[in-house]
């Protein structure tokens, strides 16, 4: 089983390594920022399996920040798929073996919009995709873990919050005292 794990664990430094990698690009960065241009209102949805304390705690406090920061939160029943965002966080935790306190805990924190794919202009047929992302992998003990996974996932929030000001100038000044 720790065996397994471990690989798992592996794999998913390698595939997040990866994702850096690809983050750290000027090109991959200012399109992600440029894609939130013009979105006006997100709605926030956190996924945590069995760990609804900490999917709500997330998702109160990841509400609390984009509101701070002048970011319109909505519910989903007056969601936009065509208006809209959607602020998804996914938080996954494994523990490391029946027996051991560490866990492997993955987040991601992704902006979901309605995007029209190259090849369907003339369809004129949009999808809801992922435009822009930040997140982490760590192997974290069991006192610690639920803090720690909570506070990567608000200094995500405020990745994204600085990108979203930077691509809607008027959000920014809206946002001043």
């Amino acid at each position: 089983m720790n065996n397994k794990l471990y690989r798992i664990g592996f794999l998913c430094l390698v595939l997040m390594d990866g994702a850096a990698l690809c983050n750290g690009q000027v090109s991959l960065a200012k399109m992600q920022r440029d894609s939130l241009g013009g979105i006006k209102r997100f709605n926030v949805v956190v996924a945590s399996g069995n760990f609804p304390d900490l999917a709500s705690s997330i998702k109160t406090a990841t509400e609390l920040e984009m509101r701070k920061a002048g970011v319109t939160v909505i519910d989903v029943d007056d969601w936009n798929m065509e208006s809209d965002g959607i602020v998804a966080v996914i938080v996954t935790i494994l523990q490391a073996g029946t027996d051991s306190r560490l866990y492997l805990c993955s987040f991601r924190l992704e902006i979901k919009q309605a995007v029209l794919p190259l090849r369907e202009t003339q369809l004129k047929k949009s999808v809801l995709a992922t435009t822009w992302s930040d997140g982490t992998v760590a192997l974290l003990g069991q006192s610690v873990y639920k803090d720690a996974i909570r506070r990567s996932v608000l200094d995500s929030v405020d990745a994204f919050l600085n990108d979203y000001l930077a691509a809607n100038p008027d959000a920014a000044k809206r946002s001043k005292p």
